[in-house]
């Protein structure tokens, strides 16, 4: 274990729980303990300690690998075990998990009991954690107690009872057999990251027979869980074919289920749904009711877990798609100081990125050129869609900052690149990239290129070729290519008017 975990641990602790920590250490005078939290108060006051700082202020130099990690593991017991002993409730918001954790204890609980001889005392604690089960559609769990009791039946000579069990035992595992298999399917279809991932057809394929096979479990087995993952399955499949009306459809029965069912209504849970629903909003340029949803979302997130990040991310979008600029770049100040944003790699270039388009709605074109250079070796290195829009957005910055000399050169390094672009549909970027080439052929007069290839704009407004709001396409090409053609006109007619 890296001191970097227990750092990422702490930081989580609520001020209840580093008053009990704190606590238990002051009441216990041993020299182990002394040391834990001496540790303990070291990191909350040193946040980014090293293993360095640590073996020069606790081992004065004389470092023990051995002493090291066994200070290490007996501190992150300790904030365990003194965590996990309070009321469920205070230790998670979600009553899911809660629910969870209180019937783990209620398993050990029974358990010790029994071997303790105390049978009634853990027939209670059995049946409480049965009850659990059953409201929060935990049966693999639930299987373990019937059969823990069974077992203790069976010991003490209550074979009569143990046939009255037999019956629970195999309801429960018929529902936890199709709960595995429906969490199986979803991993692995709907469970892909849509930010990162475009199907290929067989994958889509195989996400229909997926679906279908879902469907028939939460038939057979009806649980909320399995509705859960066939639905969220379904939504995943209906946005890659592009099925806005079954997107919406699967969002809102997901939605109401989700609202209405215990096992599955978790503040997490309602804040992913109503992300996904300010999504299908942003997709159809309903920009205003996709902010709501996101401010619920951001409501219910915890502000320092990486889906807070994401909907920083849909935040951001549907405010610059609503030419709320400023807001936007709030929403930037907030996501760079985001305790996960290190956490993935391709942040820093998407969320620079960002910036950059920023910059050029605001008319700042020298400022974004100079922002996206900074990023440009790293952005060569990953050819994905954020690497194609910003190579475009970069042939705008050249036209925009009189620089457009370099765009014959700059087109035919990107042309080179296509071959290696991954993830992303061809087709739309051909046709942008066919009337750049134009563009730069006939000396930039839009609306001859405009006249003359309007075939190619209209392939452009066809499916799968046009614009989405979703995409790293911030600076919509056509938007661009049309303002530069009203600006072209413009000129025109004051030069033939003087």
């Amino acid at each position: 274990m890296k001191i970097e975990n227990l750092q990422e641990l702490v930081s989580t602790l609520s001020k209840q729980e580093i008053r009990i920590i704190s606590n238990f250490y002051k009441s216990n005078k041993s020299s182990d303990y002394l040391k834990r939290y001496k540790l303990f108060c070291y990191i909350l006051k040193n946040e980014r300690c090293t293993k360095g700082d640590i073996i020069r202020d606790f081992y004065y130099g004389l470092y023990s690998s051995s002493a090291y990690s066994h200070l290490l593991n007996r501190l992150l017991r300790d904030i365990l075990g003194l965590v996990l002993v309070q009321d469920s409730e205070k230790i998670v918001r979600s009553k899911n998990f809660s629910a969870s954790l209180d019937l783990k204890k209620s398993l050990l609980y029974s358990e010790f009991l029994y071997r303790r001889g105390h049978t009634s005392l853990g027939d209670y604690f059995i049946d409480q954690g049965l009850g659990i089960s059953q409201t929060f559609e935990l049966p693999i769990e639930g299987l373990v107690l019937i059969e823990l009791k069974r077992v203790r039946y069976g010991t003490i000579g209550r074979k009569n009872e143990i046939s009255s069990l037999k019956f629970k035992s195999e309801k429960l595992l018929e529902e936890s057999i199709g709960l595995v298999r429906s969490l199986s399917l979803y991993n692995d279809f709907g469970g892909y990251n849509r930010n990162q991932f475009k199907l290929s057809d067989e994958d889509i394929s195989y996400g229909l027979n997926v679906i279908k096979e879902l469907e028939e479990i939460y038939k057979r087995v009806s649980l909320a869980k399995n509705g859960f993952w066939y639905y969220r399955s379904a939504i995943f499949y209906s946005l890659q074919v592009e099925d806005y009306r079954s997107l919406d459809y699967y969002s809102k029965c997901l939605l109401k289920l989700t609202l209405e069912n215990p096992s599955i209504n978790s503040p997490v849970n309602v804040a992913g749904l109503n992300l996904e629903i300010s999504e299908i909003y942003l997709l159809t340029k309903d920009y205003n009711s996709a902010k709501e949803n996101i401010q619920i979302a951001l409501s219910l997130f915890n502000p320092k877990l990486s889906n807070y990040l994401i909907a920083l991310n849909y935040l951001f979008l549907t405010n610059f798609h609503l030419g709320q600029f400023e807001e936007c770049f709030k929403i930037y100040e907030q996501a760079i100081l985001h305790p996960k944003f290190k956490e993935k790699k391709d942040n820093v270039s998407i969320w620079n990125y960002y910036k950059t388009c920023l910059y050029f709605k605001k008319g700042l074109f020298k400022e974004a050129l100079n922002s996206l250079n900074q990023d440009a070796n790293a952005l060569a290195l990953n050819k994905s869609e954020l690497f194609v829009f910003s190579r475009i957005l970069y042939l705008f910055l050249l036209f925009e900052t009189n620089k457009s000399i370099l765009w014959s050169y700059e087109l035919a390094s990107f042309r080179k690149t296509f071959p290696s672009i991954k993830n992303y549909k061809i087709d739309r970027l051909k046709i942008v990239f066919f009337i750049l080439n134009k563009l730069d052929k006939e000396d930039f007069d839009f609306p001859y290129v405009e006249a003359r290839e309007s075939e190619k704009f209209e392939k452009l407004q066809v499916i799968p070729n046009i614009w989405k709001p979703l995409g790293f396409e911030l600076i919509s090409f056509e938007f661009w290519f049309k303002e530069k053609t009203l600006a072209f006109n413009k000129t025109s007619k004051q030069k033939r008017k003087k």
